[in-house]
């Protein structure tokens, strides 16, 4: 497993654009967690019976014809007779186990989207919509599948265990009816020697049941894993890359180090049209070029082309020297602070501590506990905003590179401490002043700095080398680009110790038999019932099918005995001997039928009962679970650890543990079933049954021991390998930009290194048990043999038939013993898995969504008053407050300005009115009413944001704006307009019905942000919190979307909150939020008025005095 899933890591990080739109995220994963697992699985416990199964049909096929001679050639007959069946089952299960993990990578896509948009998904309460959504793919496709699937495999363990019974019975009919008379009758030696072959002859056919469906499964998921190895890579010939030593006497000014001719670009082969057409870009070592252009124009893509990251059409771009590169979305990995910056670099305390001073996080440091070595979180959720962008900003500075690559690094902090980033860092007096830089801004202040200026649209340069005055007063030519998907500097601190993640909880000891009543309880008992009760039954008759050869072979040899008789009595003799032979087959093949019968009827119980009914309930139970838990959950939960329980803790459940279970109550009741006959046909020989117990009671306990703690420390492993890649694909063009495939390859194979120890570990505790268990099953079966015909030939004791009978059942008994300890382990590691599963069915919840009798009216809120009393709350327990006893009150239809610096309070307030966060103390009344008194689907459904973060996920642009289907297309398109994206849309295939890529990459970061503006819009609320709306709309559509917030939203209560101050100097009353409380609440005339006033300074720093 750990070759395979590193072959896949090693794969992604060089995949194209292209590929990686046709392999998401989610189905990745499925190839680490499900395909390698089972190729792995296969080729480590079914691989060897691929030869020795073959050779033990040989070898028993061998010894029948020594024994029973050439009869044994219509059981030969109906062996090659049923391969052409046994094929065509093969056939169709390999199909449908492709089709199986196809649906599993979309329900794990879908898995992907809503955890990394889980906040966006609680504000805007589409919880039940993406439950339903995931739960429809998961009934209608992968558990139907998994059915159909299952009955398919009842119907081949059915036909495996019918065939060998049919080689018996045709074999021993033809012997009798042709044979019997020249050979001699059908006795008890040769009748139980034969059996014994053939139980020998159904070992490899039965593990034909297993080993076939495997088999299919090993092979539909090596082509899956083939099919991404050789997708397409990224083409590293798209950008020529030149050595460059900025120390040569040689080095100039005037060195070209960027070179774009006639560049045209798309993001795929198959695009029709390019996204960027005709660009020539020069940039020397020591200029300052920056990239304007509206939303949409096509600048990040130019920025991509230049990485490398488009598909080529035409030109040549040519790069001198390293890259340093600070994405558009900020890219934060899993660690500390100083590792995010130093990305793998060696720490050098000089030059360290002068780019935090540069990037304005000297102050950001005192607000962290440990400083520095803070663990920051996934995705960096324990800063801002604008941390997580001055941190990115600090990487590229501290990787002294030769040239810059920045997608609008100001676009998510204060005015004033841009001011000090381009004065410290970007501008001609900054640490990078030496360096060639290509900034992608519409700061218009910055533009006068710039050497060069170019202007985008439609993907093409139109201007270059313009001045400032042209661009700033040019309506379309700016655009506030967003700066990542967390867009504003004004996301709160969340006060954390220094590890922000916490620890996977690793369970020790036995696995509580809740755990195991879960599981019955899911299954259904009655269905259970009917389960056990169709086994027994099939025992029971193979028992009276095996007694009942017992007395025909008595017979035979009674009859045997008799003294020789005439020509004509012997005809007679034959002619009966034919008939009673015939009666004999009758009623042997009635009860082998039956068995067969009852075996197909209990493999479909466990598969369309049973296993469907468990598998559905409990992944809605963790669905729910997940999906219902509290934001602080997702906050220090990586999301690796959640994908492990989705991704291979629900395969376990759903094929493994099920499979387990039924072979081991199966190998339970064999062993009753043998000390039963062995009790009615040799009492004496349970003497040595008490000891085999205890033999193998021991070497249970023993195995059972190691091999559950190891396994549970296999599975916990596998979390940071998941987490691992996803952060990597994450920011897969970032780590490309600096080169660190290379650590990042390593840093997975360490991931690996640690699984495989465990792994490792694991698959040696399975041989350990596999070779104890047949050195003394070989004692065993030694010393019954012996036993036996001691008792037989010096006592006297039973007849050569029961002896037969009993060592038969002596056997099964043994090998049905050994299996049972092993399949106890195996179930009980696969409930480890249920285990995880039921631990996080279980997480802490958050309210319910909706309280029956405590319902707010339909028409709530109706005037959209918002009041604070004396409010306060904290993220997680343990933790600071956030907001500290702060009360406010907005009138109905006002618009106010939430302001205060980074990590001030200002989005928590926004989390605080949705219940993101609970109240510790005091309340929040809408409309007087007191919103902790209803259900979150209540609440947030009746409010309406514009978050920070324009997160769309895979799917219709009409499933994206109204996931429930409330409104009609009409609707929907009187949005869009307003949103001013209905002509974009118009041109997209499909309107409405045009699919949008997965995190909504086939849209501009400003596009998103307005078809979050299109939701507000068909929402209609009373009250409407904007988050930094604006920030990724041009200069010109920003005007007229605050027209249309204005006039749209004019009788409602809107509650903006902004870094950048402009967006709320019109408001009717300011907020001015410091430290978690409030300092000021007036009209921003009056703060204006009052010079000490915070507000005033605030306005004073960003230069907005008119």
């Amino acid at each position: 497993m750990p070759g395979f899933s590193a072959a896949i890591y090693n794969k992604t990080i060089k995949l194209s654009n292209d590929s990686r739109q046709r392999h998401s995220t989610g189905g990745i994963v499925t190839y680490m967690s499900i395909d390698a697992f089972r190729i792995s699985d296969f080729l480590g416990n079914y691989s060897h019976d691929a030869w020795s199964g073959p050779l033990l049909i040989v070898l028993s096929l061998y010894f029948l014809h020594q024994t029973i001679g050439w009869s044994m050639l219509a059981g030969v007959a109906v062996m090659v007779f049923s391969i052409p069946t046994s094929s065509h089952q093969s056939r169709k299960m390999h199909a449908l186990s492709k089709q199986l993990m196809s649906y599993r990578d979309t329900r794990m896509r879908i898995m992907d989207e809503v955890l990394s948009g889980i906040k966006v998904v609680k504000l805007y309460a589409w919880e039940s919509s993406f439950v339903k959504h995931i739960n429809d793919v998961r009934e209608f496709l992968e558990l139907a599948t998994i059915r159909k699937y299952g009955i398919l495999q009842a119907m081949f363990s059915f036909f495996m265990t019918l065939v060998p019974f049919a080689v018996s019975f045709t074999t021993f009919g033809v012997y009798s009816i042709f044979d019997g008379i020249s050979r001699g009758p059908l006795t008890p030696q040769l009748m139980f020697v034969s059996l014994t072959l053939f139980n020998m002859l159904r070992s490899p056919l039965a593990k034909c049941a297993s080993v076939v469906p495997n088999l299919l499964e090993a092979m539909v998921s090596f082509q899956r894993i083939y099919n991404f190895l050789v997708a397409e890579e990224i083409d590293f010939l798209n950008v020529e890359h030149m050595p460059y030593d900025r120390e040569s006497s040689l080095s100039s000014h005037e060195d070209v180090l960027v070179s774009v001719d006639n560049g045209t670009f798309k993001w795929s082969a198959f695009d029709e049209n390019p996204s960027v057409s005709n660009v020539n870009i020069r940039c020397k070592r020591t200029e300052l070029v920056a990239v304007v252009g509206t939303v949409g124009s096509g600048k990040s893509s130019l920025v991509s082309a230049i990485l490398g990251e488009m598909v080529k059409c035409s030109g040549n771009v040519s790069i001198s020297g390293s890259i340093a590169y600070v994405p558009q979305q900020p890219w934060i990995v899993n660690a500390t602070l100083r590792d995010n910056i130093l990305l793998g670099k060696l720490f050098d305390p000089d030059l360290y501590f002068r780019v935090i001073e540069a990037c304005a996080l000297s102050p950001d440091l005192e607000s962290l506990p440990a400083r520095d070595l803070t663990e920051i979180g996934e995705k960096g959720i324990n800063l801002s905003g604008g941390q997580k962008a001055r941190v990115s900003l600090a990487r590229a500075v501290y990787a002294n590179a030769d040239i810059y690559i920045l997608d609008d690094p100001l676009a998510a902090v204060d005015s004033h401490v841009g001011k000090h980033i381009f004065k410290h860092v970007l501008g001609p007096c900054g640490m990078l002043k030496s360096r060639a830089r290509i900034l992608v801004t519409n700061v218009v202040q910055c533009l006068f700095e710039t050497d060069h200026i170019l202007m985008l649209r439609n993907g093409s340069v139109v201007e270059q080398g313009l001045s400032p005055n042209k661009v700033q007063n040019d309506p379309v030519a700016t655009a506030n680009s967003a700066a990542s998907a967390d867009n504003a500097a004004n996301t709160d601190i969340h006060a954390c110790p220094g590890h922000m993640t916490t620890t996977e909880i690793i369970h020790k000891g036995k696995v509580e038999w809740s755990i195991y009543r879960t599981y019955a309880y899911a299954c259904g008992l009655r269905n259970i019932s009917a389960f056990t009760a169709v086994l027994v039954s099939a025992s029971v008759c193979s028992i009276l099918a095996n007694v009942w050869l017992m007395h025909w072979s008595a017979s035979s040899e009674s009859k045997s005995k008799s003294d020789s008789y005439s020509d004509d009595a012997l005809s007679d003799i034959v002619s009966t001997a034919q008939n009673s032979a015939i009666y004999y087959l009758t009623i042997y093949g009635a009860l082998g039928v039956l068995s067969a019968a009852l075996n197909l009827l209990q493999s479909f119980l466990l598969w369309a009962k049973c296993s469907l009914k468990a598998s559905k309930t409990l992944h809605n139970n963790l669905l729910n679970g997940v999906l219902h838990s509290p934001m602080s959950f997702f906050d220090i939960t990586p999301v690796g650890r959640i994908t492990n329980r989705f991704s291979s803790d629900v395969r376990g459940c759903d094929e493994s543990l099920p499979r387990s279970i039924s072979a081991m109550v199966t190998s339970i009741v064999g062993v009753a079933s043998a000390v039963v006959v062995i009790c009615f046909t040799m009492p004496i020989m349970l003497a040595l049954v008490i000891p085999l117990f205890l033999a193998y009671r021991y070497l249970q306990q023993r195995y059972l021991f190691c091999i559950r703690e190891i396994r549970r420390l296999e599975l916990a492993n596998k979390s940071p390998i998941y987490s691992h890649y996803q952060e990597t694909i994450n920011g897969l063009s970032t780590v490309r930009a600096y080169g660190q495939q290379s650590r990042f390859v390593h840093r997975n194979e360490e991931h690996l290194e640690r699984f495989s120890r465990v792994y490792y570990a694991y698959l040696g505790l399975i041989r350990w048990l596999r070779m104890r268990l047949l050195f003394i099953g070989n004692i065993v079966i030694l010393f019954t043999a012996v036993f036996s015909v001691f008792m037989l030939h010096w006592y006297g004791y039973g007849s050569a038939a029961v002896v037969g009978l009993s060592i038969t059942y002596a056997l099964d008994m043994i090998n049905a013993l050994g299996w049972s300890i092993r399949l106890y382990t195996e179930v009980e590691n696969m409930m480890i898995q249920l285990e995880r599963m039921v631990e996080y069915s279980h997480l802490p919840s958050e309210a319910p969504g909706i309280i029956k009798n405590c319902r707010p009216e339909e028409s709530w809120p109706s005037q959209g008053m918002v009041e604070f009393k004396n409010y306060s709350s904290r993220y997680r327990e343990n933790l600071d407050l956030v907001l500290k006893n702060i009360s406010f009150c907005v009138l109905p239809n006002q618009k106010i300005g939430i302001v205060g610096r980074t990590g001030a309070g200002k989005s928590s307030i926004s989390l605080a009115l949705f219940r993101v966060i609970e109240a510790a103390g005091g309340q929040i009344l809408v409309d007087g009413e007191d919103i902790s008194r209803y259900g979150l689907y209540d609440v947030r459904s009746r409010l309406s944001i514009i978050p920070q973060d324009p997160m769309l996920f895979k799917g219709t642009v009409r499933k994206n704006l109204d996931p429930f289907g409330n409104y009609s297309d009409i609707d929907i398109w009187a949005a869009l307009d307003n949103a001013h994206l209905a002509d974009t849309i118009h041109a997209k295939d499909g309107g409405l019905d045009f699919e949008v890529a997965q995190g909504g990459e086939n849209f501009s970061a400003g596009q998103r942000q307005l078809i979050c503006l299109a939701r507000a819009l068909l929402r209609h609320a009373k009250v409407l919190i904007l988050d930094e709306a604006t920030a990724a709309i041009d200069n010109q559509t920003d005007k007229v979307i605050q027209q249309v917030i204005r006039s749209k939203f004019m009788d409602c209560t809107v509650l903006t909150i902004a870094h950048r101050l402009n967006t709320v100097m019109d408001s009717d009353m300011i907020l001015v939020i410091d430290q978690g409380t409030v300092t000021e609440y007036d009209t921003p005339s009056n703060l204006l008025a009052k010079k000490s006033s915070m507000f005033a300074k605030l306005v004073e720093e960003a230069n907005l005095r008119t």
